[in-house]
């Protein structure tokens, strides 16, 4: 049975609580990520509750934009920070790499997603051929009492 590969192309990570978040070494609550130091994607967060963005704003201000769903970052000195997705994508420049390491993190969770659920079809394949085989033969059987009771059946006929 083949097994396709689930080895990502780089790490993927997706946070679920601030609390996993805040266990970071270097973590720094409410660290500013000025666009410039950017330096590469730690993972995503989905989380219950809302948590503000630490983009620097062009006036040297966090965001402060309240999301559920985010990228966890790392900048140039090490440190990490939260960005909020929407932020990260719409308000800060679709020309940076942050936007662009974004877009290759989503595309490459969405294809681990979809191989692993082709995956676990394969792994289910003779099972599932089984019980088609199985649902052939009775499907066969039955035709086949069908046309012998219609065989026996008398032909009336209208005059």
């Amino acid at each position: 049975m083949p097994n396709l590969n689930l080895t990502p192309l780089f790490d993927i990570r997706t946070f679920g609580s601030l609390q996993e978040i805040r266990a970071l070494d270097n973590f720094a609550e409410n660290e500013p990520l000025p666009i410039a130091q950017y330096e590469k994607l730690i993972g995503d967060y989905v989380l219950p509750e809302k948590v503000y963005c630490c983009m620097e704003k062009d006036n040297g201000q966090l965001c402060q934009r309240a999301h559920n769903r985010g990228w966890v970052a790392q900048l140039k000195n090490g440190k990490i920070t939260i960005v909020g997705n929407h932020c990260a994508k719409v308000k800060f420049g679709a020309d940076s790499r942050l936007v662009s390491d974004t877009s290759k993190y989503e595309n490459e969770k969405n294809r681990l997603a979809k191989l692993s659920a082709l995956n676990e079809m394969l792994a289910e394949k003779s099972t599932r051929l089984e019980k088609l085989r199985v649902l052939r033969d009775q499907i066969l059987a039955l035709e086949s009492r069908s046309k012998a009771f219609t065989d026996l059946a008398p032909v009336f006929r209208i005059p």
